[in-house]
């Protein structure tokens, strides 16, 4: 039954060059040495995606950092997580925290990538979060640099996407109010942003 049930999932054109199995385990385990690819290409790939990733004058704080924060997490799907060989672990004491210590790693250093890709305006802002001892956390950096962002009145995203309502009769001659949206996004089916605000 698995053996059929994981057959009619696999693309018609792949399994005709597979060899009949009657076995789940042994299926499995030749689907995995032919396409298991490495990781290797895409962990550079986000890398780069990271690195390239900047906030620059067009877009607002928000879009910014739903960007940087896909990209990141993405990328948190293929970092293995050391594991801890201390002696209490065994006994759900464990000494050395080594998790919690790398999960402060990452969560310090999406903090350095999103203030690395802000734009110049923000240097002010950027060295103040940095100057604390210890770190926020990206969520409250982000925080910060969206309320100075709106004491500097909005960014031009924000004003792009605001809806506009205007009162149509309908046949009854009932008001009924219609609304019109500047930006579509056909990839998640939403009115009100675009590919680049989309997260």
């Amino acid at each position: 039954m698995l053996v059929a049930w994981v057959m009619n999932t696999i693309e018609p054109s792949i399994r005709t060059t597979l060899s009949f199995y009657e076995d789940a385990r042994e299926l499995w385990v030749a689907l995995e040495r032919r396409f298991c690819v490495v990781n290797g290409t895409r962990i550079c790939q986000l890398k780069t995606s990271l690195a390239e990733c900047k906030q620059g004058k067009t877009k607002s704080v928000a879009s910014y950092f739903g960007r940087l924060s896909k990209i990141f997490n993405e990328l948190l799907l293929y970092v293995a997580l050391p594991r801890c060989t201390c002696s209490g672990c065994t006994y759900g004491g464990c000494r050395c925290r080594l998790t919690t210590q790398y999960q402060t790693l990452l969560q310090e250093d999406q903090l350095k990538w999103f203030l690395v890709g802000l734009d110049g305006a923000y240097a002010s802002v950027r060295s103040q979060i940095l100057n604390h001892d210890p770190l926020p956390s990206v969520d409250r950096a982000y925080q910060i640099v969206a309320q100075e962002e709106r004491m500097r009145g909005g960014h031009k995203d924000d004003r792009e996407t605001v809806m506009a309502f205007r009162v149509q009769s309908d046949p009854r001659g009932k008001p009924k109010l219609t609304a019109h949206f500047e930006k579509f996004y056909a990839n998640c089916n939403r009115d009100g942003h675009d590919e680049s605000t989309c997260f």
